[in-house]
């Protein structure tokens, strides 16, 4: 009897360990099932991804911007009483410029550019359209006199900053700032002698040495659009060197006609275009072009030198025959993207 009982003591453990197997085994089968749905779910979700809004997928679109409910008194708040009221000027200051800026980009600056674009030639529609453009008129001229009241407030307030007159009360001492050499100025009579600060310049100079490097292997490699965007930041940096200090280089004058010389270079095709740092100008917004070789002409005078009035004419010429192409084959190539658009959409689709 004892046999027996032990007997079945060792099968029903055998069969809980069975059963125990059997359920692991389901368990883990359900975590590969689980985790590939996740993965599948991760992929078409990053699939569907875009820049722009598609409405057959994506019906209903949110558009998410964060926004800082706390104030700026709330944010300031250290042990220094005149610190934290220097601190709040300038952060209201600086605010205050950035929804400017965003106030210009949004309401002024297309309708500036393209005002008159797409209306006939009528004599009484002219009359009826600048009529409607007046009071946009009278909020651009209120816009611009705000802009002009919060620049001539933050010179004063950077002026009581940094003030070196010892009658005057300064608010906070900033004579230990790294750039406080940078804006001390000395005042012998009553025209005001602006002595060249040698650390500016070489640090400037310094700068534009090592943008200018960095430029040029970008055009050696692919020009994108953040690049083309410092190519007019530095160009205009070392124009503004230039009259700063009247310091000019002969190798940032030879890199940046090498530039122009690289950017007026086009080709035939959009696709082999693309791919190399071909460009004829640079759009800075909307409809307006900037033009390297023009810009630094014109306020570079000794560029006429440097620059073969052949070389120009014939940049003029190619750019015209560029941009005249352009507009010629502007129709051609949005219908060859219209009909590659529903197949790449379907591509996508059938890969997901």
């Amino acid at each position: 009897m004892g046999g027996t009982d032990w007997d079945f003591d060792r099968s029903e453990d055998e069969s809980q360990k069975v059963v125990g197997e059997i359920q692991l085994r389901m368990y883990g089968q359900f975590l590969e099932k689980y985790s590939l749905q996740l993965q599948e779910i991760k992929d078409a979700l990053e699939n569907n991804k875009r820049d722009f809004w598609d409405m057959s997928i994506d019906p209903a679109s949110l558009q998410l911007a964060s926004h800082e409910h706390t104030t700026i008194l709330e944010l300031i708040n250290t042990d220094n009483k005149v610190l934290n009221k220097v601190l709040i000027v300038f952060s209201t200051l600086c605010a205050e410029v950035k929804f400017l800026v965003s106030e210009a980009k949004t309401k002024y600056f297309d309708m500036i550019l393209f005002y008159g674009e797409g209306s006939e030639e009528n004599i009484e529609d002219e009359v009826t359209q600048l009529s409607r453009f007046l009071p946009h008129l009278q909020e651009l001229c209120c816009f611009v006199k705000r802009c002009e009241e919060v620049a001539a407030q933050m010179i004063h307030q950077l002026n009581a900053l940094y003030s070196t007159s010892k009658e005057s009360t300064q608010v906070m001492n900033a004579r230990d700032v790294h750039f406080q050499r940078a804006v001390e100025q000395s005042f012998t009579a009553i025209k005001s002698d602006v002595g060249k600060n040698v650390l500016l310049a070489e640090e400037l100079h310094l700068y534009l040495k090592i943008s200018l490097n960095t430029l040029e292997s970008k055009f050696t490699e692919q020009l994108d659009f953040e690049s083309a965007e410092l190519w007019v930041k530095l160009s205009s940096l070392y124009i503004l060197n230039f009259n700063l200090f009247g310091t000019s280089d002969k190798r940032m004058n030879k890199q940046l006609l090498e530039f122009s010389k690289k950017g007026q270079t086009t080709n035939d095709s959009i696709g082999t275009e693309m791919d190399k740092p071909r460009i004829p100008s640079v759009t800075l917004y909307g409809n307006v072009l900037w033009y390297p070789e023009h810009f630094l002409v014109t306020h570079l005078p000794h560029m006429n030198k440097l620059i073969d009035k052949k070389a120009q004419q014939s940049a003029m010429l190619t750019r015209q025959n560029y941009l005249q192409q352009k507009s010629q084959s502007l129709q051609k190539n949005t219908q060859t993207f219209i009909f590659q658009c529903p197949g790449a959409v379907l591509f996508n689709n059938t890969h997901e």
